[in-house]
């Protein structure tokens, strides 16, 4: 249960970071 919940946050945080470096990087072109 708690190695799911910890997966899931990992994925989030993953996902969350990606597209905040994708903003950046659209905001520079």
């Amino acid at each position: 249960m708690g190695l799911t919940l910890l997966s899931r946050l990992n994925i989030v945080v993953m996902g969350a970071a990606f597209l905040f470096v994708g903003a950046i990087i659209i905001g520079a072109l």
